[in-house]
């Protein structure tokens, strides 16, 4: 494999390298893996959301977890779109974006009351704004680049070794 001074902006080795293929297409499995389990376990929490638990424990993970799931998922949309981007890079440009959604749930012009009532873009859009939710975003997508970081993202390590 040659390696030489690359016109892609973020990567210093050549962009039709087949290591570098099989590395894009490895994180964007990951990526599709990490956001199927997130979104059945989020679907999971949500069904269960309103439970009355005995146990506190259970009590908080059914209050927030979905909420956190959905951070963890949108990390993942992100990393599937964005595979050569730097986990820190792409953890603020998803906090950036699902706490810009979580805050524009303050604004409620009726057209968008009435779109956020269909059960797909509510899950997407929220309902209500609720402050908790900020600090879910928080944890999940801090999670989920916990878990880019561990997973093996070996294209940011091989980008940093060429």
């Amino acid at each position: 494999m040659q390696v030489g001074i690359c016109t892609h902006s973020l990567m210093n080795i050549q962009p039709n390298s087949s290591y570098h293929d099989r590395l894009i297409r490895n994180t964007r499995h990951r990526s599709l893996l990490f956001i199927a389990v997130a979104m059945a376990m989020g679907l999971v929490a949500r069904a269960y959301r309103n439970e009355p638990y005995s146990n506190l424990l259970l009590t908080i993970v059914a209050a927030y977890s979905a909420d956190t799931l959905w951070g963890l998922m949108c990390y993942f949309v992100a990393r599937l779109f964005l595979p050569q981007a730097a986990i820190i890079t792409l953890a603020i440009v998803t906090l950036l974006v699902t706490c810009g959604i979580e805050f524009s749930q303050l604004w409620t012009p009726s057209w968008l009351v009435g779109l956020r009532s269909v059960p797909t873009i509510g899950f997407m859009l929220g309902r209500s704004f609720v402050w908790s939710d900020i600090a879910c975003l928080f944890v999940g997508v801090g999670a989920g680049s916990l878990m880019d970081r561990f997973a093996g993202s070996k294209l940011l390590a091989h980008q940093k070794s060429n």
